[in-house]
C-alpha cells in the first residue's frame, strides 16, 4: 500500500518536469510568423458542427451572449470524422465568401441542409445546396462525388 502512496507523487513529479522544456523547432513544430495573440482571437469562440443538433439549438442563444458580453462570438467548425469534415467544407465555403461573417440566416439554412435536407441523390443534394448558396448571392464551391457528401472545390 505504501508503494502506491510513493508512486503517485513520483509520476506527478516526472510529468511536471517533462512539460517544463521550451519546444524546439522540428518538422512537426515550427514557430508561427504571426503568432496568435489574445488581441486577434475572439473572447468567446463557439466550437461547433453543422451536423450537431445541440450546436444548432445553441445558435438561438448566440445573439443574447453577444449582447451580454458586448462582443462578437467567433465560430470554429470541428472536423472529427468524414461527415463533419464535409460539413466544415460547406461552412467554410460560405465563410470565405462572406468575409468571415456569414449571416445568421445563412448559418441556419446550412444547419437545415446538413441535418434535414440531404438525400441519397448526389444531384438532388447539389441542387439543394446550390440553391442555399444562391439565395445569399454566393457560389457553391463544391464538387460532388458518388459518395453522399461533397469535396471542396469550385464547380
Amino acid at each position: 500500500m505504501k508503494i502506491k502512496h510513493l508512486l503517485l507523487p513520483l509520476i506527478a513529479a516526472f510529468a511536471l518536469t517533462a512539460c517544463s522544456e521550451e519546444p524546439k523547432e522540428t518538422p512537426k513544430y515550427t514557430t508561427l510568423e504571426n503568432p496568435v495573440t489574445v488581441a486577434n482571437v475572439p473572447a468567446i469562440n463557439e466550437i461547433f458542427s453543422l451536423s450537431c443538433g445541440a450546436c444548432r439549438a445553441m445558435e438561438d442563444a448566440i445573439p443574447a451572449i453577444e449582447q451580454a458580453v458586448g462582443e462578437k462570438v467567433g465560430k470554429s467548425h470541428v472536423t472529427f470524422n468524414e461527415s463533419s469534415t464535409f460539413a466544415a467544407f460547406i461552412y467554410y465555403s460560405a465563410v470565405s465568401q462572406t468575409n468571415g461573417n456569414p449571416p445568421e440566416a445563412l448559418v441556419r439554412d446550412l444547419f437545415k441542409y446538413v441535418q434535414e435536407q440531404q438525400t441519397e441523390s448526389v444531384e438532388d443534394n447539389k441542387e439543394i445546396l446550390s440553391g442555399v448558396f444562391a439565395k445569399y448571392g454566393l457560389t457553391s464551391l463544391m464538387i460532388w462525388t458518388k459518395h453522399r457528401k461533397t469535396k471542396c472545390l469550385r464547380t
